[in-house]
């Protein structure tokens, strides 16, 4: 709940994205430059009086909602801490400022969110948003701006509405009289209080369990997810290693029957050098047998001159057998006594006969020898 405030004093605290242009609507609510119109790096007030009412405004860093060079990219406790001691006790409302005519972010959804994660949803309820730059639009753009779902999401999640003031050159009084009447009717409605910093406080340890149980759980599912990735990585090298010996094993195959084929082709022409040695002993064996048989042969026909030069020889025998029979009856006729000359020479001629007879028989045997 919030605090009583018995003054009439209003502290509002601008946020919003880095170039919203809080720091201009800043100074255009206080009618002068109050604040330097530059990327502001810490949080500050300034105190204007309005219609007889003190008006704070503090303006808050550009990373509060973006990024922080002190927190890796967020803002850090100390930060917030900042800019809720500059408003203490405590602001009356938060002012989140939207410039007209730039397209709705979901970045802007996600600053409504941080509000209510690092402030608390008291904080939204007492937020109101601030549409700059409304002399840039028409009464029917406004209208239909007002009527996207996504604009009534934003200001539905905010407590106090919404208000459009114009660009700080053009505002106009009414303007910010409608804009502080607003926030006081808000704070009266909530019991004329503002926004404790023991709320800030409770919404700081709430946001901090918060994010440790956030990351416990990013903690979580990540090693949950380290764990799966492991799995998936072994599961990945085992299937490579199945395919490697699977490889392995077809090479090895296909080696093997290289081999085998290799050997019975050496078999097959060791056959067929086996087979053509025993076809070429046999062809020498057959031309062995051959000339056996032509020798046979010549053999047979030799053996037969020989009978023939034996037949001549006989007769040869023969002849001289007849020249021996003439030569003794030549010495029978020699050995006569009565015998004359003639006989003697009858015998002689017989024995010339015989002579004769025995050089045909050698004739014949010459023959013989020459077959």
């Amino acid at each position: 709940m919030a605090s009583s405030s018995g003054s009439a004093a209003l502290r509002l605290v601008l946020l919003g994205l880095p170039g919203a242009g809080k720091t201009t609507a800043a100074n255009a609510i206080l009618g002068r430059d109050v604040f330097p119109e530059c990327a502001t790096t810490n949080s500050s007030m300034q105190t204007q009086i309005i219609g007889g009412r003190s008006i704070s405004l503090i303006d808050t860093p550009s990373f509060l909602m973006g990024s922080s060079p002190s927190d890796g990219g967020q803002p850090s406790g100390e930060d917030l801490e900042k800019c809720m001691c500059a408003a203490a006790p405590g602001p009356h409302a938060f002012l989140l400022v939207v410039p007209l005519g730039r397209p709705l972010s979901a970045e802007l959804t996600g600053a409504v969110q941080w509000i209510g994660q690092r402030l608390g949803e008291d904080a939204l309820r007492m937020t109101v948003v601030l549409f700059t730059r409304r002399e840039r639009v028409t009464r029917r753009e406004w209208d239909s701006f007002l009527s996207r779902q996504e604009v009534r999401d934003l200001i539905g999640r905010c407590g106090g509405g919404c208000h459009a003031v114009n660009s700080k050159a053009e505002i106009e009084a009414c303007q910010v009289t409608e804009l502080l009447e607003k926030v006081k009717a808000m704070a009266e409605k909530r019991g004329g209080g503002h926004y404790a910093t023991d709320k800030f406080l409770a919404a700081q340890k709430k946001a901090e369990a918060e994010r440790e149980d956030a990351s416990a759980v990013v903690g979580k599912e990540e090693r949950k997810w380290g764990d799966m990735r492991k799995e998936m990585e072994m599961k990945r090298q085992m299937r490579q290693n199945a395919k490697r010996r699977e490889e392995e094993d077809k090479k090895r195959r296909e080696e093997e029957r290289k081999k085998k084929g290799a050997a019975g082709a050496s078999r097959a022409g060791e056959e067929e050098e086996a087979a053509r040695g025993e076809r070429e002993s046999a062809e020498r064996e057959e031309e062995i047998r051959g000339g056996e048989e032509q020798t046979a042969a010549g053999e047979e026909e030799a053996g037969g001159g020989g009978e023939t030069t034996g037949g001549d020889q006989g007769a040869t025998g023969g002849g001289e057998e007849a020249a021996g029979g003439g030569g003794q009856e030549t010495r029978g006729g020699e050995g006569e006594t009565g015998g004359g000359g003639q006989e003697t020479r009858g015998g002689e001629g017989e024995t010339g006969a015989g002579d004769a007879e025995a050089g045909a028989g050698e004739e014949t045997q010459g023959d013989g020898a020459a077959e």
